[in-house]
């Protein structure tokens, strides 16, 4: 996505991870509270708030080293003398809830991820200590932005808030603001 906004193929792309990359501007739209992904029939399914002495021994599916969000969800397990028994690595946070559901194990994702899963595939509960992943716009630097693509934007900005709130997520909103 970075390279097709880069190259000026898309007006406009979603991200978790800011890059300093020519031919860009990245603006972050807000950082949201990770979540605890379990298979819908985990033991766990029933508590409040998942801590990291909650997943010690429970198979975990982990981002890939390559992700940078990855850093993230290894700080929640870090100072606190509990293993992860990591059996699986992915690309994608989606992915992660497919194995999740699945039954392969558990994992931490931010919760769009979780959309597109039932309660009958998966449970999703808050953390503790949290973990936010920051949600970045980018567009294109070498071009106006459109009146359709800012109308696009903000629109995006008031969805993911409304889905947010709707789900009792945790977020910390930035309000956008494209020079208009």
């Amino acid at each position: 996505m970075v390279d097709w906004v880069s190259a000026q193929k898309s007006d406009i792309g979603i991200g978790l991870l800011a890059q300093d990359r020519p031919g860009l501007e990245f603006r972050r739209l807000m950082q949201v509270e990770g979540v605890c992904v379990l298979p819908a029939d985990h033991s766990l399914k029933d508590k409040g708030i998942i801590t990291p002495r909650d997943l010690e021994g429970e198979p975990f599916i982990a981002l890939s080293t390559e992700d940078r969000t990855r850093f993230l969800v290894d700080q929640f397990f870090r100072g606190r003398d509990r293993q992860r028994i990591i059996v699986a690595e992915t690309q994608m946070s989606e992915a992660a809830c497919q194995l999740v559901a699945s039954g392969a194990g558990v994992s931490i994702v931010e919760p769009f991820s979780t959309r597109g899963f039932s309660a009958q595939e998966i449970v999703v509960k808050p953390i503790s200590p949290a973990v936010y992943f920051d949600l970045w716009l980018m567009y294109p630097t070498y071009r106006p932005i459109s009146g359709i693509t800012a109308s696009f934007a903000y629109f995006l900005e008031a969805e993911l808030h409304r889905y947010l709130v709707q789900n009792h997520f945790g977020f910390v909103p930035f309000p956008l603001s494209l020079g208009d």
